[in-house]
């Protein structure tokens, strides 16, 4: 039952920074309808500059995340005013926008890997001890992972219900043509959805400083990962991807539980796989319908 216990807390740390990687995608995919492959590219990024800020600038830490956040939106926001916005008005066929961003991905990564080479760079703190919560012993990374998912959820959260950007954008998700005629500026929230979702990566590229270090390739995985959290969190519901997140962190840690680390991801991803197989409009689908 400890076991269990330790499993199950360590698979919340990692739901929390999926639950953050599918808000900051979903953001972007459920605004625009855009499969942001140049997304992975993003979290990268961030995390070079994170370690840049500490290392060469030798900046505290939330200073360095603080310029990643302007560094990433300003990323996202290029790519949407660099490359989206002229496919959207030439009336580009889904296929091309889908090999454009494919190719940004691609073309991102390789000039990462020409200024900072292969190798993985990573920070050193006291992240990595761990201290006893009742019967079972947790590192404080997998507490920062937590902290982080939590005030990243919240966040979003009161942006999107308590702001008047929020309603635009849900409106926007809704019907995009009817919020056009209500007079919401599309091109103007299409920005601020591709800097909003970029920036929201800073926390998971600062975490992986820590965790397993940052390439340029780091960023494959948590695009995979976020893209699964949104489709079965639900298309169109901007919680959905924090949702589908969360239960991915739980599923892999039963998965170590019943098999062991090395099929955790496999198990989690063919879970929630086979479960969009079953209800392909995701978790919260049928209510962003009714809506």
């Amino acid at each position: 039952m400890d076991l269990l216990l330790q499993l199950l807390v360590q698979g919340l740390g990692s739901g929390a920074l999926y639950a953050v990687l599918g808000l900051s995608f979903g953001i972007i995919f459920n605004t625009t309808r855009v499969f942001h492959f140049a997304h992975g590219a993003i979290i990268p990024l961030g995390s070079y500059t994170v370690y840049l800020s500490v290392t060469a600038l030798e900046l505290p830490l939330a200073a360095g995340m603080l310029i990643a956040v302007l560094v990433t939106a300003s990323a996202g926001m290029a790519c949407e005013l660099l490359l989206y916005r002229p496919l959207r008005r030439r009336g580009a066929p889904p296929l091309l926008w889908f090999l454009a961003s494919f190719a940004l991905l691609v073309i991102a990564q390789n000039v990462l890997l020409l200024i900072f080479g292969g190798v993985p760079v990573t920070l050193t703190s006291g992240a990595t001890r761990s201290m006893s919560l009742g019967p079972i012993r947790v590192s404080e990374l997998v507490l920062w992972k937590v902290a982080a998912g939590s005030v990243v959820v919240l966040a979003v959260l009161v942006v999107l219900y308590r702001t008047r950007l929020g309603k635009e954008l849900r409106a926007i998700v809704s019907n995009p043509e009817m919020a056009r005629v209500a007079g919401i500026d599309l091109d103007r929230n299409y920005l601020v959805a591709y800097a909003l979702g970029s920036a929201l990566t800073v926390p998971a590229c600062t975490i992986a400083l820590f965790d397993q270090g940052a390439s340029p390739d780091l960023g494959e995985t948590p695009l995979l990962i976020a893209t699964v959290a949104v489709f079965s969190g639900g298309v169109g519901a901007f919680m959905g991807g924090a949702l589908g997140g969360l239960l991915l962190g739980l599923i892999g840690a039963l998965a170590v539980y019943w098999t062991n680390s090395s099929y955790q991801m496999t198990i989690a991803l063919g879970a929630l796989t086979l479960f969009l197989l079953l209800r392909p409009s995701g978790l919260l689908g049928v209510r962003m319908r009714r809506v």
